[in-house]
């Protein structure tokens, strides 16, 4: 316990005493049950990055994003110009006029590789120096494979926007959803008291992040809409997947 904990057991003993001098069993007491009250925020080294009761409703959003990424690949592939969704989105952002705030543009530099590379780099340290061992090998894994496998996709499905630069999908988007998902499992990682409420809303959070990082992108004309949808669907799925085998692993080396 810290010194501000025994000197708040103390104080509680104390008055339990009717503000007379606690007898030491008063203080052992206080001690024994300040030390089991939950706390709101407080990391647990060996916490899952998932909690239990969210990992069949996340499998369940990893395979949609499987079969949103396929549809979409294989709608666009090979392809150098909008389609039916791009265009309706077009019109969408057309007609809603805070969708073209340079606001939107900004955000595109929370997709910015330097950004990603950055943010991941300072939650590892972060995590390694706090004894999350499980939360740095995601800051690593997640973002990092994030990156080579839409690299990797782009030239086998081969669209192409008008510069003959390959887009789908997007890669801005990826990162910047993996940096989100990141966050959201840390902070979600401090939580004591409604985990699970705590991580739904922070992944929620996280989703429309990359709507506006996919909104500037599309504004700047650097990505067709579906590409940025593309993009978040990778990073869903390859962080996701991530976390499930770090902690599947971990569960088999601490038996």
């Amino acid at each position: 316990m810290t010194r501000a904990g025994y000197c708040r057991a103390f104080t509680e003993g104390w008055e339990s005493a009717g503000n007379g001098a606690p007898t030491v069993d008063q203080v052992t007491g206080t001690l024994i049950e300040t030390q089991r009250r939950p706390v709101a925020l407080q990391a647990l080294p060996h916490a899952d990055l998932l909690p239990a009761p969210l990992r069949r409703p996340l499998v369940g959003v990893l395979v949609a994003a499987v079969g949103v990424f396929v549809a979409l690949a294989v709608t666009v592939a090979h392809t150098s110009a909008a389609g039916t969704l791009d265009l309706w989105a077009y019109g969408f952002i057309a007609d809603h006029h805070s969708l073209r705030s340079p606001w939107m543009q900004l955000a595109v530099t929370f997709g910015e590789p330097a950004t990603v590379v950055v943010v991941a780099l300072a939650v590892t340290v972060l995590s390694l120096a706090t004894g999350r061992r499980r939360l740095a090998a995601l800051a690593v894994l997640g973002p990092g494979l994030t990156g080579i496998v839409t690299e990797v996709l782009k030239p086998i499905i081969g669209r192409t926007i008008a510069d003959g630069s390959f887009a789908f999908p997007s890669g801005h988007t990826a990162g910047a959803t993996a940096i989100g998902l990141l966050l959201a499992i840390a902070l979600a990682g401090l939580m004591r008291q409604n985990r699970v409420a705590g991580l739904v809303a922070l992944l929620a959070a996280t989703v429309v992040g990359a709507g506006v990082v996919g909104v500037g992108l599309v504004n700047e004309r650097a990505h067709y809409p579906t590409d940025t949808v593309g993009g978040l669907a990778t990073a869903v799925i390859v962080t996701l997947t991530c976390a499930l085998v770090i902690d599947r692993v971990a569960h088999r080396l601490h038996r």
